[in-house]
C-alpha cells in the first residue's frame, strides 16, 4: 500500500494548486540526488490551468469511468486520496550510487538479467503540507514502533515496502528504515553544509520542479546520455509560472570537456532541426535552445512565453486529433490475408522437406 501511495502522489502533482522553506535538515547528509516538486505552486501556475482547460473533457470522462468502478470510486472518496490533495511539496533524497542505479535500469531496458542484489537503494521521500489526522489514518493503521518520540509504521509481510513516519501535521516521511530514522534524528537541527543542498536551495527559490545530482560519471558503453563525456554533476530546473523556462546545467571534469560537449550538442541540434521540416513547432523549440560554456560548466536554456507555449500545446493537440481522424495515414493498413489452403513445412527429415496442409484461413 505504501508503494502504491508513492506512485499515486506523482499523478496529483499537476492537478492541485507560498510554501514555507523546505525541510533541508531532513535530507541525507551524503545525498547524491535531490529532487523537489512544488505541488501547490504547480497547481496554481497559468500553464497548468491552461492544460486543465484543454483536457477538461478527457478528465471528466476518465473521472466518470473511475467513479463507475467500485474499487477506484471508493478510493477517490477515501482518506488516501484526501491525503494526496494535502501535499504542498515533495522532496526526494538518496545517497545511493547513481551510476549503479542507472546501469541497472539500462540493463533491464536491454532485456539483460537483473542485478542479483534486489534490495531497494536508500531513499527518503519528504511530503510537506497540511495533513489532518483523519487523512493520515491509512498510513498509521499498520504495525509500528517508537523511535525518538515518533512512531514508525511498516508492513511486516512485505519487507521491501517503505517505512512511514508522521513527524507532525505538516511533515510525513517515506523511505527505507535507516533513512526514515536518520531523518527523525536530524529533525529540528540545522542542515549540514552541502554543496548539493546549496545548489538545491538556489533552484528551489524560483522553480516548480528541480533536480540536482552528483557522482554521475559512467562508462561510455553504458548507453546513458552524455556517457562519452566525463560529467561530475548536473542540475535541472523547470518554471511554469510565466510560460516555460527550462534550464539544464552540466559540470564537466575540465574546460576542454565542457567545450567538446557544447560543440557535440550544437552539431546534433543543427542536424535534428534540419530533419523537422514537417514539424515546425519542434524545429522552433530546437532553435530556441541556448547553449553556452563558462569554465567547466555547460548551461542549456530554453524559454517560451505563455502565449507561445499555449500555441505549441494547441498545435500538438491538433496534430494528435488529426492523426486519429478517419482517413489518416498514421497507421499502415493490415496486410491482406493469404487465400487458399496453408501448409506447415518440416525441415530436417531424412527424405527432405515435407509440407503438411492444415486448412484454410477462412475456416
Amino acid at each position: 500500500m505504501h508503494r502504491t501511495f508513492l506512485i499515486l502522489f506523482a499523478f496529483t502533482a499537476v492537478l492541485f494548486g507560498e510554501s514555507p522553506e523546505p525541510a533541508w535538515e531532513l535530507v541525507h547528509p551524503d545525498a547524491k540526488l535531490l529532487v523537489g516538486i512544488e505541488v501547490r505552486n504547480l497547481g496554481a501556475s497559468p500553464t497548468i490551468q491552461f492544460l486543465r482547460s484543454q483536457i477538461a473533457d478527457q478528465v471528466s470522462q476518465i473521472t466518470k469511468q473511475i467513479n463507475s468502478q467500485p474499487m477506484t470510486g471508493t478510493f477517490l472518496k477515501s482518506s488516501a486520496w484526501q491525503l494526496l490533495t494535502d501535499i504542498d511539496r515533495v522532496l526526494i533524497s538518496t545517497p545511493s550510487d547513481l551510476n549503479s542505479s542507472a546501469s541497472a535500469a539500462a540493463a533491464i531496458g536491454s532485456m539483460q538479467p537483473p542485478p542479483k542484489d534486489k534490495r531497494n537503494p536508500p531513499f527518503l521521500v519528504i511530503l510537506e503540507g497540511e495533513f489532518p489526522a483523519e487523512h493520515l489514518r491509512l498510513l498509521t493503521s499498520s504495525k509500528h514502533y517508537a523511535f525518538r518520540g515518533s512512531e514508525i509504521y511498516f508492513n511486516p509481510v512485505k519487507k521491501n515496502d517503505a517505512f512511514v513516519a508522521v513527524l507532525n501535521n505538516k511533515t510525513v516521511l517515506f523511505g527505507d528504515q535507516k533513512s526514515v530514522q536518520g531523518a527523525i534524528e536530524r529533525s529540528g537541527h540545522e542542515p549540514l553544509k552541502s554543496r548539493l543542498v546549496d545548489r538545491a536551495k538556489t533552484l528551489a527559490a524560483s522553480n516548480d520542479i528541480w533536480i540536482v545530482a552528483t557522482a554521475l560519471r559512467s562508462e561510455p558503453s553504458s548507453g546513458l546520455p552524455f556517457a562519452s563525456f566525463q560529467i561530475d554533476s548536473a542540475d535541472i530546473a523547470l518554471n511554469l509560472h510565466q510560460g516555460l523556462s527550462l534550464d539544464l546545467g552540466l559540470d564537466a571534469d575540465s574546460e576542454s570537456t565542457a567545450h567538446s560537449l557544447e560543440q557535440a550538442v550544437s552539431s546534433q541540434l543543427q542536424f535534428l532541426t534540419a530533419t523537422q521540416q514537417n514539424n515546425p513547432d519542434a524545429a522552433d523549440l530546437m532553435r530556441r535552445l541556448e547553449i553556452h560554456t563558462e569554465g567547466n560548466r555547460v548551461q542549456f536554456h530554453v524559454a517560451m512565453t505563455e502565449e507561445e507555449l499555449e500555441k505549441q500545446i494547441r498545435n500538438a493537440q491538433a496534430m494528435r486529433l488529426a492523426a486519429g481522424s478517419p482517413g489518416s495515414n498514421s497507421f499502415p493498413k493490415p496486410e491482406p490475408q493469404p487465400q487458399g489452403p496453408r501448409t506447415v513445412k518440416i525441415f530436417g527429415l531424412d527424405d527432405g522437406v515435407r509440407e503438411i496442409p492444415f486448412g484454410s484461413p477462412n475456416k
